[in-house]
């Protein structure tokens, strides 16, 4: 059975109305999910420089190297040391990390996060 001539474009203008909400809405999920995994490997960075700086004094033992350490565990991301910061505390060795995610279109998602992430491991 076929649709009558007067109904035969409505389907077309339905889907020309929802595209751009089913579009944004899967780019969305999309980009907080990259921001997501960011934030994780923030938390597994700056845990493992945290450690790094309390046991291993070769590699880590210079808020340098600890900066270092950590931006190879944050690995894929292009980060630099200046992401990291290095304290001793009373909890230990303190790693924090400050980070500006943006999103991939820029001009869609006119909008950035920043993420912070902070791990102590005692000495």
């Amino acid at each position: 059975m076929t649709a009558p001539r007067a109904e035969q474009g409505a389907t077309v203008a339905e889907f020309a109305l929802l595209l751009p909400v089913l579009a944004t809405l899967l780019f969305g999920i999309g980009e907080f999910g990259r921001a997501l995994w960011t934030k994780a490997l923030l938390d597994h960075a700056v845990n493992e420089a945290a450690r790094c700086a309390s046991v291993d004094a070769t590699d880590c033992g210079t808020t340098l190297g600890v900066q270092t350490y950590a931006v190879a565990k944050a690995a894929p991301l292009p980060v630099t040391n200046a992401v990291f910061g290095y304290a001793s505390a009373a909890c230990g060795s303190q790693v924090t990390a400050t980070y500006t995610f943006t999103f991939v279109a820029a001009s869609y998602l006119p909008y950035s996060l920043t993420l912070h992430a902070q791990a102590c491991f005692p000495k």
